[in-house]
């Protein structure tokens, strides 16, 4: 099985949280599939690529888990990934081109399932692909780029010829273009990166923010992987790409399963998740067309979806976390960048300590402590003794979920 081995292979002697892991494979899946699978729903066809991002505090492996995936992909032949940094009309020429990155960087020069020459370049009639992946992701598009985030938006679910006509007056025609995002962020990146308005334009209903904590491990000497591993995930990689192909089916109890969930699915009650809500269902349709294809089947099974469903569920439970106060009021950046520090610490922290951390962004004390009141009377933190002193915590909540939708194995594997 492609994800237990690749847990085992990246997981098991890194920092970084097994959450994190799980999803940089469910992206390179995503990747490695483009638009060569799908599952027809209505008039439509829904294509299993994705917009991940990985946000938590520096050093919590965000890099590290993208960095693995990264070098496995490169080294299985898989080249179409997107420049460090680019414009919008420098990204569209170049998925009108074609993404040609260097194999051998990043892999140590070595190419055992050389991909790119087994196709002899791109496809015939074959989709236009690329994966972002970018651990600083705000390097990548920069700050309130809001016309390259209105693109990205669209690209999410296009189908047929992309045309745009750029600002040097050359016309492109980009045909089936499939993107995949596979970024990193912290929560006060986050909203340097996007303006509020993306809430109702659209990106954050396609975006999946995926919030990981420190796993508070230290390991000092880690001993280099195992390769015996590393040539069976570079085979599943190489097996996806070439084997998994075509329409995806739904057997009896699946299709009633699939549909028992998305009758009972109550949506998040963060209203910023509102477009979200209504796109959820598809954003598990394309979870369950990546899990059965990591059996290399076409056939999405009730493991398929109870797997992809728990897994979307653990994620949801993290999103406002993820996106912190980003999009809710005056000071949300401030608000943010304490959540992020309560959440990422063990131990209360004190009125005094978080001046210290947030008084180049205000004016006065008296600014802090109406931020402080205000998460405080919308429990997002509490107070506790500290001393003499006043220390904050993040208040703790659990989501409940709809009986039966919850696997509990599951969800013990990748915590």
């Amino acid at each position: 099985m492609l994800l237990p081995t690749y847990l085992k292979y990246a997981a098991e002697n890194t920092e970084a949280p097994k959450l994190f892991h799980t999803w940089c494979i469910i992206s390179g899946v995503a990747a490695l599939l483009g638009k060569r699978c799908w599952f027809t729903r209505g008039h439509f066809r829904v294509y299993p690529n994705l917009y991940v991002m990985l946000i938590g505090a520096p050093g919590t492996g965000k890099g590290t888990s993208m960095n693995i995936l990264q070098s496995l992909l490169l080294e299985s032949g898989y080249e179409t990934l997107a420049a460090d940094k680019s414009s919008k009309e420098k990204f569209l020429v170049d998925l009108h081109e074609g993404f040609n990155y260097s194999s051998g960087e990043g892999s140590e020069g070595k190419n055992l399932f050389n991909l790119s020459d087994f196709l002899e370049g791109r496809e015939e009639g074959s989709a236009s692909e690329v994966l972002i992946l970018a651990e600083e992701f705000n390097d990548f598009l920069g700050a309130n780029n809001i016309e390259f985030i209105s693109l990205l938006t669209k690209l999410w679910s296009f189908s047929g010829t992309y045309r745009n006509r750029l600002k040097n007056s050359k016309s492109i025609a980009i045909y089936e273009p499939c993107v995949n995002i596979l970024g990193g962020n912290t929560t006060t990146g986050f909203a340097r990166a996007f303006p509020p308005e993306i809430i109702g334009q659209g990106f954050l209903a396609r975006l999946l923010p995926i919030y990981g904590e420190s796993t508070g491990r230290k390991i000092t000497f880690p001993t280099p992987p195992d390769s015996s591993l590393r040539t069976q995930l570079l085979e599943f990689f190489f097996r996806l790409r070439i084997e998994v192909r075509g329409e995806m089916t739904l057997s009896g109890p699946a299709a009633a399963l699939l549909d028992r969930i998305n009758q009972n699915w109550k949506p998040l009650n963060d209203l910023r998740f509102n477009d979200y809500s209504a796109r959820r269902f598809t954003q598990l349709i394309k979870l369950c067309i990546i899990y059965a294809a990591m059996r290399f089947s076409t056939e999405i099974s009730i493991e398929d979806i109870t797997t992809a469903n728990t897994i979307l569920q653990m994620t949801e439970e993290g999103m406002p976390k993820a996106i912190g106060e980003f999009g809710k009021a005056r000071n949300s950046d401030v608000s943010s960048k304490i959540m992020e520090a309560l959440y990422s610490t063990h131990k209360p922290i004190t009125t005094q300590e978080l001046w210290k951390l947030c008084s180049s962004d205000l004016n006065r004390l008296s600014e802090l402590a109406d931020v402080l009141s205000s998460l405080h009377h919308a429990d997002k933190i509490q107070t506790v003794s500290v001393g003499k002193e006043k220390g904050w915590l993040p208040k703790q909540f659990v989501r409940q979920y709809e009986e039966g939708f919850e696997d509990k194995q599951i969800r013990k594997t990748l915590q």
